[in-house]
């Protein structure tokens, strides 16, 4: 893979040699250390920290509501099925047996 390299003026990529190559090396370093963001960029992007912040944070809270909202609606389908198929009324715990004295049950 070839990491730096230099465009001549015609537009036609020149590069300087494979990852790990000293030239890309200090090629590398060199533009790394003469990069400066500006002091209005950089205002920028301090000022965008705490609105992304709370974007991540709103959609894990949404990823969390959502799945528990899922998981809640699996398990009443499902326990309204199983009652279904074993006669059990909702808001019982066992079917109530017409006409059957169940005693302290």
């Amino acid at each position: 893979m070839k990491e730096a390299y230099l465009r001549e003026n015609a537009g036609t990529i020149l590069y300087m040699g494979k990852e790990g190559n000293p030239e890309v090396s200090a090629y590398t370093n060199r533009v790394a250390g003469q990069f400066a963001l500006p002091d209005k960029d950089e205002e920028w992007a301090d000022s965008q920290w705490w609105p992304e912040l709370f974007k991540k944070i709103k959609n894990v809270v949404s990823a969390a509501v959502g799945g528990w909202v899922f998981l809640w609606l699996l398990t009443w389908v499902i326990g309204w099925v199983v009652r279904g198929f074993f006669g059990i009324p909702i808001g019982h715990d066992r079917r109530v047996d017409k006409g059957k004295p169940r005693g302290n049950l």
